[in-house]
């Protein structure tokens, strides 16, 4: 049983490892009344072949009040944090998440009952419901194929060091993100892959599919670029070729040629 705030909902929300859909439903609290505030992200898990969702009960800004829950109710009996008797403060929040077979298109209801604090309203109700025959399980159930493929070009000495430039393609597009680590990185990669030039050095690689994708090929890796030395000095002659001497009217003079070869 934990309480959370909103801006910690939203950070551990970056790290869950789900094909989430979008908001399905929200219950928001009127302007002359306190209620509990319930919402529901739902999501297929394609590890596991089933529905995932989650369930949030949460307190709102009502003049500092705090809330305690009364009563939850909830169709299956599953949840666990939503608990009788928590306290949540202004913008606080718990949530709990349950697991169905993808083949479960049934109904489900959350129905919260609450009291706030210092003369509050009491034994305030608040249902919610999430008909899971309404999802779409397709891309749980047929996850579609990505690759990641790389490759390095020829070193070169740009004037200063030497560099190799990595290139990573990623087909389809956006369905992975791959990462290189080592000296100047890390380096990431999304949408169709790019390229980056590399200085000499040991790397590794990770690559990781998004929602809806099984990545093909390996998900890591390592490789070594080399030390490309600068080339070698080119010859260059020179020639001085004196012409004839002859009066410009005033003085002498003798016309002199210098060559430089290579330009």
């Amino acid at each position: 049983m934990r309480k959370h705030t909103w801006a910690g909902r939203a950070l551990r929300a970056l790290f869950v490892g789900i094909l989430v859909l979008p908001l399905l439903g929200y219950f928001a609290p009127t302007a002359s009344a306190h209620h509990p505030i319930l919402s529901v992200d739902a999501g297929c898990s394609i590890q596991s072949g089933e529905w995932t969702v989650t369930w949030t009960v949460a307190n709102g800004d009502w003049s500092d009040r705090t809330m305690t829950v009364d009563k939850v109710d909830y169709s299956d009996g599953q949840l666990s944090n939503i608990a009788v008797g928590l306290i949540l403060g202004p913008n606080e929040f718990t949530s709990d998440t349950v697991h169905y077979l993808l083949s479960d298109t049934s109904v489900k209801t959350l129905t919260v009952r609450a009291d706030w604090s210092d003369g509050g309203p009491q034994d305030v109700v608040a249902s919610l419901s999430l008909d899971l025959s309404s999802l779409d399980s397709s891309r749980c159930t047929s996850p579609q194929d990505v690759s990641v493929t790389g490759w390095q070009g020829p070193c070169t000495w740009n004037g200063e060091s030497s560099e190799t430039p990595v290139t990573v393609v990623i087909d389809p597009e956006s369905g992975a993100t791959v990462t290189i680590t080592g000296p100047g990185g890390p380096y990431e990669f999304t949408g169709t892959g790019g390229s980056v030039n590399l200085g000499p050095g040991n790397y590794s690689f990770t690559a990781v599919a998004a929602d809806g994708y099984v990545l093909t090929g390996d998900s890591s890796g390592e490789f070594t670029i080399g030390d490309c030395p600068p080339p070698p000095p080119t010859d260059v002659s020179v020639t001085v070729t004196p012409g004839s001497c002859s009066w410009n009217g005033e003085s002498s003079e003798t016309p002199v040629t210098v060559v430089i070869d290579p330009e």
